[in-house]
Protein backbone atom coordinates (compact mmCIF):
# COMPACT_ATOMS: atom_id res chain seq x y z
CA UNK A 1 0.00 0.00 0.00
CA UNK A 2 1.14 3.57 -0.70
CA UNK A 3 1.91 6.47 1.64
CA UNK A 4 0.10 9.81 1.62
CA UNK A 5 1.46 13.16 2.77
CA UNK A 6 -1.10 15.67 4.07
CA UNK A 7 -0.19 19.36 4.05
CA UNK A 8 -2.51 21.65 6.01
CA UNK A 9 -2.37 24.92 7.92
CA UNK A 10 -5.22 23.79 10.20
CA UNK A 11 -5.51 20.51 12.09
CA UNK A 12 -7.11 19.51 15.41
CA UNK A 13 -4.96 19.38 18.52
CA UNK A 14 -6.91 16.37 19.81
CA UNK A 15 -9.66 14.16 18.48
CA UNK A 16 -12.89 16.11 18.15
CA UNK A 17 -11.19 19.52 18.44
CA UNK A 18 -13.05 22.26 16.54
CA UNK A 19 -9.89 23.42 14.74
CA UNK A 20 -9.77 21.71 11.35
CA UNK A 21 -11.63 18.65 12.63
CA UNK A 22 -13.10 18.00 9.17
CA UNK A 23 -9.53 17.68 7.82
CA UNK A 24 -8.79 14.97 10.39
CA UNK A 25 -12.04 13.18 9.58
CA UNK A 26 -11.17 13.34 5.89
CA UNK A 27 -7.74 11.80 6.58
CA UNK A 28 -9.33 9.06 8.65
CA UNK A 29 -11.94 8.31 5.98
CA UNK A 30 -9.41 7.77 3.17
CA UNK A 31 -6.81 6.04 5.38
CA UNK A 32 -8.03 2.55 4.45
CA UNK A 33 -6.36 2.99 1.05
CA UNK A 34 -2.95 3.83 2.51
CA UNK A 35 -0.29 2.18 4.58
CA UNK A 36 0.34 5.45 6.39
CA UNK A 37 -0.80 9.07 6.28
CA UNK A 38 1.63 11.73 7.50
CA UNK A 39 0.12 15.09 8.37
CA UNK A 40 2.42 18.13 8.36
CA UNK A 41 0.91 21.14 10.12
CA UNK A 42 2.10 24.13 12.19
CA UNK A 43 2.83 23.63 15.86
CA UNK A 44 0.16 24.43 18.43
CA UNK A 45 1.13 25.66 21.87
CA UNK A 46 1.30 23.02 24.62
CA UNK A 47 0.74 20.13 22.22
CA UNK A 48 3.36 17.52 21.24
CA UNK A 49 5.36 17.85 18.03
CA UNK A 50 4.44 14.31 16.99
CA UNK A 51 1.30 12.26 17.58
CA UNK A 52 -0.08 9.03 16.13
CA UNK A 53 -3.80 8.41 15.63
CA UNK A 54 -3.83 4.89 14.18
CA UNK A 55 -2.47 5.11 10.63
CA UNK A 56 -2.27 8.89 10.88
CA UNK A 57 1.04 10.34 12.05
CA UNK A 58 0.87 14.06 12.89
CA UNK A 59 4.03 16.16 12.62
CA UNK A 60 3.87 19.73 13.93
CA UNK A 61 6.61 22.16 12.96
CA UNK A 62 7.99 25.25 14.66
CA UNK A 63 9.16 28.07 12.43
CA UNK A 64 10.03 30.95 14.76
CA UNK A 65 12.19 31.49 17.83
CA UNK A 66 11.34 31.92 20.62
CA UNK A 67 8.50 29.46 20.06
CA UNK A 68 6.08 31.31 22.35
CA UNK A 69 5.98 34.16 19.82
CA UNK A 70 4.69 31.98 16.98
CA UNK A 71 1.31 33.32 15.87
CA UNK A 72 0.50 31.07 12.89
CA UNK A 73 -0.91 28.21 14.92
CA UNK A 74 -2.79 25.22 13.47
CA UNK A 75 -5.63 25.87 15.95
CA UNK A 76 -6.27 29.43 14.69
CA UNK A 77 -8.10 30.93 11.74
CA UNK A 78 -5.08 32.38 9.93
CA UNK A 79 -6.77 34.75 7.48
CA UNK A 80 -8.30 37.23 9.98
CA UNK A 81 -5.11 37.01 12.03
CA UNK A 82 -3.01 37.97 9.01
CA UNK A 83 -5.40 40.81 8.20
CA UNK A 84 -5.05 42.40 11.65
CA UNK A 85 -1.50 41.60 12.81
CA UNK A 86 1.63 43.00 11.15
CA UNK A 87 3.74 40.67 13.30
CA UNK A 88 1.81 37.68 11.90
CA UNK A 89 2.43 38.96 8.37
CA UNK A 90 6.17 39.21 9.06
CA UNK A 91 6.15 35.59 10.22
CA UNK A 92 4.79 34.39 6.88
CA UNK A 93 8.24 34.15 5.29
CA UNK A 94 9.86 31.85 7.89
CA UNK A 95 6.56 29.96 8.16
CA UNK A 96 6.46 29.14 4.43
CA UNK A 97 10.17 28.36 4.21
CA UNK A 98 10.09 25.88 7.09
CA UNK A 99 6.79 24.42 5.84
CA UNK A 100 8.33 23.83 2.41
CA UNK A 101 11.59 22.26 3.60
CA UNK A 102 9.90 19.98 6.14
CA UNK A 103 7.39 18.95 3.47
CA UNK A 104 10.15 18.33 0.91
CA UNK A 105 11.86 15.62 2.97
CA UNK A 106 8.57 13.98 3.93
CA UNK A 107 7.30 14.08 0.33
CA UNK A 108 10.36 12.16 -0.88
CA UNK A 109 9.07 9.14 1.06
CA UNK A 110 5.42 9.62 0.06
CA UNK A 111 3.55 8.37 -3.00
CA UNK A 112 0.82 11.02 -3.04
CA UNK A 113 0.55 14.61 -1.74
CA UNK A 114 -2.77 16.04 -0.56
CA UNK A 115 -3.05 19.74 0.38
CA UNK A 116 -5.88 21.49 2.19
CA UNK A 117 -6.37 25.09 1.06
CA UNK A 118 -4.71 26.54 -2.04
CA UNK A 119 -2.47 28.71 0.17
CA UNK A 120 -0.02 28.02 1.61
CA UNK A 121 -0.30 24.23 1.49
CA UNK A 122 -1.54 24.02 -2.10
CA UNK A 123 1.31 26.14 -3.44
CA UNK A 124 3.88 24.15 -1.48
CA UNK A 125 2.34 20.87 -2.58
CA UNK A 126 2.39 21.88 -6.25
CA UNK A 127 6.06 22.93 -6.07
CA UNK A 128 6.88 19.57 -4.50
CA UNK A 129 4.83 17.80 -7.16
CA UNK A 130 6.89 19.56 -9.84
CA UNK A 131 10.23 18.79 -8.15
CA UNK A 132 9.54 15.21 -7.08
CA UNK A 133 7.03 14.12 -9.76
CA UNK A 134 4.44 13.05 -7.18
CA UNK A 135 0.67 13.31 -7.83
CA UNK A 136 -0.95 16.18 -5.96
CA UNK A 137 -4.59 16.64 -4.89
CA UNK A 138 -5.80 19.99 -3.49
CA UNK A 139 -8.94 20.53 -1.40
CA UNK A 140 -10.09 24.15 -1.14
CA UNK A 141 -12.56 25.15 1.58
CA UNK A 142 -12.99 28.89 0.85
CA UNK A 143 -10.52 31.27 2.51
CA UNK A 144 -7.46 30.81 0.28
CA UNK A 145 -9.42 31.11 -2.96
CA UNK A 146 -11.04 34.34 -1.80
CA UNK A 147 -7.58 35.68 -0.96
CA UNK A 148 -6.33 34.80 -4.45
CA UNK A 149 -9.31 36.59 -5.97
CA UNK A 150 -8.24 39.78 -4.18
CA UNK A 151 -4.54 39.62 -5.04
CA UNK A 152 -3.33 41.46 -8.18
CA UNK A 153 -1.23 38.38 -9.02
CA UNK A 154 -3.94 35.92 -7.94
CA UNK A 155 -4.41 34.53 -11.45
CA UNK A 156 -0.66 34.02 -11.84
CA UNK A 157 -0.30 32.23 -8.49
CA UNK A 158 -3.38 30.07 -9.08
CA UNK A 159 -2.07 29.10 -12.50
CA UNK A 160 1.18 27.85 -10.92
CA UNK A 161 -0.70 25.95 -8.23
CA UNK A 162 -3.11 24.37 -10.71
CA UNK A 163 -0.49 23.51 -13.32
CA UNK A 164 1.18 20.95 -11.06
CA UNK A 165 -1.95 19.65 -9.33
CA UNK A 166 -3.60 16.49 -10.57
CA UNK A 167 -7.02 17.54 -9.23
CA UNK A 168 -8.53 20.49 -7.38
CA UNK A 169 -11.59 19.77 -5.26
CA UNK A 170 -13.89 22.61 -4.17
CA UNK A 171 -16.41 22.01 -1.41
CA UNK A 172 -19.19 23.99 -3.15
CA UNK A 173 -20.32 24.93 -6.66
CA UNK A 174 -19.94 28.60 -5.78
CA UNK A 175 -16.24 28.09 -5.03
CA UNK A 176 -15.80 26.13 -8.25
CA UNK A 177 -17.31 29.01 -10.23
CA UNK A 178 -14.97 31.49 -8.50
CA UNK A 179 -11.92 29.43 -9.33
CA UNK A 180 -12.91 28.97 -12.96
CA UNK A 181 -13.63 32.69 -13.30
CA UNK A 182 -10.15 33.49 -11.97
CA UNK A 183 -8.39 30.85 -14.06
CA UNK A 184 -10.68 29.31 -16.74
CA UNK A 185 -8.16 26.77 -18.03
CA UNK A 186 -8.21 24.92 -14.70
CA UNK A 187 -11.86 23.94 -15.20
CA UNK A 188 -10.94 20.44 -16.40
CA UNK A 189 -9.09 19.77 -13.15
CA UNK A 190 -11.89 20.81 -10.79
CA UNK A 191 -14.52 18.77 -8.97
CA UNK A 192 -17.11 19.62 -6.33
CA UNK A 193 -17.12 17.32 -3.30
CA UNK A 194 -18.23 18.47 0.15
CA UNK A 195 -16.66 17.18 3.33
CA UNK A 196 -18.48 14.21 4.80
CA UNK A 197 -19.93 13.12 8.14
CA UNK A 198 -20.28 9.89 10.11
CA UNK A 199 -23.95 8.98 9.78
CA UNK A 200 -23.50 6.05 12.17
CA UNK A 201 -22.69 8.59 14.89
CA UNK A 202 -25.07 11.40 13.93
CA UNK A 203 -28.55 9.88 14.12
CA UNK A 204 -32.02 11.07 15.13
CA UNK A 205 -32.90 10.70 18.79
CA UNK A 206 -35.17 7.79 19.61
CA UNK A 207 -37.12 9.93 22.07
CA UNK A 208 -38.39 13.24 20.76
CA UNK A 209 -38.63 16.05 23.30
CA UNK A 210 -41.68 18.28 23.38
CA UNK A 211 -40.35 21.59 24.59
CA UNK A 212 -42.61 24.42 25.78
CA UNK A 213 -39.62 26.70 25.39
CA UNK A 214 -38.24 26.24 21.89
CA UNK A 215 -34.50 25.60 21.56
CA UNK A 216 -32.70 27.31 18.70
CA UNK A 217 -29.12 26.16 18.18
CA UNK A 218 -26.06 27.75 16.64
CA UNK A 219 -23.02 25.50 16.55
CA UNK A 220 -19.67 26.72 15.22
CA UNK A 221 -16.73 29.06 15.61
CA UNK A 222 -17.59 32.49 17.01
CA UNK A 223 -16.09 34.56 14.21
CA UNK A 224 -17.51 37.43 12.16
CA UNK A 225 -18.04 35.26 9.07
CA UNK A 226 -20.47 33.08 11.04
CA UNK A 227 -22.97 35.94 11.44
CA UNK A 228 -24.05 35.03 14.98
CA UNK A 229 -24.82 38.70 15.66
CA UNK A 230 -27.50 38.54 12.93
CA UNK A 231 -29.16 35.62 14.72
CA UNK A 232 -29.06 37.39 18.08
CA UNK A 233 -30.61 40.54 16.58
CA UNK A 234 -33.32 38.45 14.92
CA UNK A 235 -34.35 37.09 18.34
CA UNK A 236 -34.40 40.39 20.22
CA UNK A 237 -37.10 40.45 22.95
CA UNK A 238 -38.63 37.16 21.80
CA UNK A 239 -40.55 34.97 24.24
CA UNK A 240 -40.72 31.21 24.73
CA UNK A 241 -37.37 30.57 23.05
CA UNK A 242 -33.84 29.95 24.20
CA UNK A 243 -30.81 30.45 21.99
CA UNK A 244 -28.04 27.90 22.52
CA UNK A 245 -24.67 29.05 21.19
CA UNK A 246 -22.11 26.25 21.13
CA UNK A 247 -18.59 27.24 20.14
CA UNK A 248 -15.84 29.65 20.99
CA UNK A 249 -13.78 32.30 19.25
CA UNK A 250 -12.66 35.89 19.12
CA UNK A 251 -16.21 37.28 18.91
CA UNK A 252 -17.58 35.61 22.05
CA UNK A 253 -17.34 38.58 24.43
CA UNK A 254 -18.89 40.95 21.87
CA UNK A 255 -21.75 38.52 21.22
CA UNK A 256 -22.43 38.00 24.92
CA UNK A 257 -22.77 41.77 25.39
CA UNK A 258 -25.06 42.03 22.36
CA UNK A 259 -27.35 39.27 23.64
CA UNK A 260 -27.53 40.93 27.04
CA UNK A 261 -28.29 44.37 25.59
CA UNK A 262 -31.04 43.01 23.33
CA UNK A 263 -32.54 40.85 26.10
CA UNK A 264 -32.05 37.65 24.14
CA UNK A 265 -32.17 34.54 26.37
CA UNK A 266 -28.88 33.09 25.11
CA UNK A 267 -26.68 30.45 26.69
CA UNK A 268 -23.05 30.44 25.60
CA UNK A 269 -21.94 26.86 26.05
CA UNK A 270 -18.35 27.09 24.81
CA UNK A 271 -16.87 24.29 22.72
CA UNK A 272 -19.06 21.17 22.76
CA UNK A 273 -17.62 17.89 21.49
CA UNK A 274 -18.43 14.22 20.94
CA UNK A 275 -21.53 12.76 22.59
CA UNK A 276 -22.37 16.12 24.16
CA UNK A 277 -22.45 17.70 20.71
CA UNK A 278 -24.67 14.91 19.38
CA UNK A 279 -27.13 15.26 22.26
CA UNK A 280 -27.22 19.02 21.82
CA UNK A 281 -28.19 18.72 18.15
CA UNK A 282 -30.76 16.02 18.94
CA UNK A 283 -32.37 18.15 21.66
CA UNK A 284 -32.83 21.37 19.66
CA UNK A 285 -35.95 22.32 17.72
CA UNK A 286 -34.00 23.79 14.84
CA UNK A 287 -30.47 24.79 13.89
CA UNK A 288 -29.59 28.16 12.36
CA UNK A 289 -26.52 28.88 10.21
CA UNK A 290 -26.52 32.70 9.75
CA UNK A 291 -23.24 33.00 7.81
CA UNK A 292 -22.48 36.32 6.12
CA UNK A 293 -20.45 37.57 3.18
CA UNK A 294 -17.52 39.62 4.47
CA UNK A 295 -16.64 42.96 2.81
CA UNK A 296 -13.76 41.26 0.95
CA UNK A 297 -16.17 38.69 -0.54
CA UNK A 298 -15.17 35.80 1.71
CA UNK A 299 -17.89 33.46 2.91
CA UNK A 300 -18.46 29.85 3.94
CA UNK A 301 -17.66 26.77 1.93
CA UNK A 302 -20.09 24.03 2.99
CA UNK A 303 -20.47 24.00 6.79
CA UNK A 304 -20.40 20.40 7.99
CA UNK A 305 -22.75 21.26 10.85
CA UNK A 306 -25.59 21.49 8.32
CA UNK A 307 -25.06 17.84 7.39
CA UNK A 308 -24.71 16.85 11.04
CA UNK A 309 -28.11 18.41 11.75
CA UNK A 310 -29.59 16.71 8.68
CA UNK A 311 -28.28 13.34 9.88
CA UNK A 312 -30.05 13.94 13.20
CA UNK A 313 -33.27 14.75 11.34
CA UNK A 314 -33.24 18.44 12.30
CA UNK A 315 -34.62 21.36 10.34
CA UNK A 316 -32.05 23.98 9.32
CA UNK A 317 -32.48 27.66 8.50
CA UNK A 318 -29.40 29.06 6.77
CA UNK A 319 -28.27 32.12 4.89
CA UNK A 320 -28.19 31.85 1.13
CA UNK A 321 -24.40 31.70 0.76
CA UNK A 322 -21.66 29.28 -0.28
CA UNK A 323 -22.42 25.58 -0.25
CA UNK A 324 -25.50 25.97 1.93
CA UNK A 325 -27.62 26.66 -1.14
CA UNK A 326 -26.27 23.39 -2.62
CA UNK A 327 -27.72 21.46 0.33
CA UNK A 328 -30.96 23.28 1.13
CA UNK A 329 -33.95 23.56 -1.16
CA UNK A 330 -35.84 26.49 0.30
CA UNK A 331 -39.15 25.40 1.78
CA UNK A 332 -38.52 21.69 1.19
CA UNK A 333 -35.33 20.56 2.93
CA UNK A 334 -35.00 23.67 5.09
CA UNK A 335 -35.20 27.43 4.70
CA UNK A 336 -32.83 29.98 3.22
CA UNK A 337 -32.71 33.70 3.96
CA UNK A 338 -30.66 36.49 2.47
CA UNK A 339 -27.44 37.07 4.46
CA UNK A 340 -27.69 39.71 7.21
CA UNK A 341 -31.45 40.08 6.72
CA UNK A 342 -32.44 39.67 10.36
CA UNK A 343 -36.12 40.43 9.71
CA UNK A 344 -36.40 37.63 7.16
CA UNK A 345 -34.54 35.27 9.49
CA UNK A 346 -36.86 36.10 12.39
CA UNK A 347 -39.91 35.55 10.20
CA UNK A 348 -38.71 32.15 9.00
CA UNK A 349 -37.68 30.99 12.47
CA UNK A 350 -41.14 31.60 13.93
CA UNK A 351 -42.99 30.38 10.86
CA UNK A 352 -41.17 27.07 11.19
CA UNK A 353 -41.45 26.80 14.97
CA UNK A 354 -45.23 27.23 14.65
CA UNK A 355 -45.60 24.61 11.91
CA UNK A 356 -45.13 21.11 13.32
CA UNK A 357 -46.27 19.56 10.05
CA UNK A 358 -43.49 21.30 8.10
CA UNK A 359 -40.89 20.35 10.72
CA UNK A 360 -41.94 16.70 10.46
CA UNK A 361 -41.79 16.82 6.64
CA UNK A 362 -38.29 18.27 6.71
CA UNK A 363 -37.13 15.85 9.39
CA UNK A 364 -38.17 12.83 7.35
CA UNK A 365 -36.35 14.01 4.21
CA UNK A 366 -33.05 15.46 5.44
CA UNK A 367 -31.72 12.24 6.93
CA UNK A 368 -31.66 10.73 3.42
CA UNK A 369 -29.69 13.75 2.14
CA UNK A 370 -27.13 13.30 4.92
CA UNK A 371 -26.65 9.64 4.01
CA UNK A 372 -25.37 10.75 0.60
CA UNK A 373 -22.53 12.56 2.41
CA UNK A 374 -21.48 9.74 4.69
CA UNK A 375 -17.68 9.44 4.77
CA UNK A 376 -17.88 5.96 3.24
CA UNK A 377 -19.30 7.54 0.07
CA UNK A 378 -17.27 10.76 0.09
CA UNK A 379 -13.99 8.86 0.59
CA UNK A 380 -14.63 6.78 -2.53
CA UNK A 381 -15.17 9.94 -4.59
CA UNK A 382 -11.86 11.36 -3.40
CA UNK A 383 -9.95 8.11 -3.91
CA UNK A 384 -11.02 8.09 -7.57
CA UNK A 385 -9.23 11.44 -8.02
CA UNK A 386 -5.93 10.51 -6.39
Amino acid sequence: MSKLLFLTSSFPRYKGDFAGNFVAEFAQAISTNYEEIQVLTPASKNYPKEQSWGKIKIIRFNYFFPFNYQLLDSAKDLQPLLETSIFAQLQLIPFCLVFFFRAFFLAKQADVICSHWLLPAGLIGSLLSFLLKKPHLIVEHSGALNLLCKLPIGNFVLNIIGKYAKSIVLVSKELQNKLIKLCPKLKVKTSVIAMGIDCNFYQPSIQREENKVKKILFLGRLAKIKGVDVLIKALAKCENIILLIAGDGEERETLEKLANNLQVPAKFLGTVLGEDKLKLIQSCDLLVIPSIILPDGRTEGTPVVCLEAFACGKAVIASNVGGLKDLIIDGKTGFLFEPENQEELREKIFALLNDDKKINEISSSVRNIALEYDWSIIAKQFNLLI
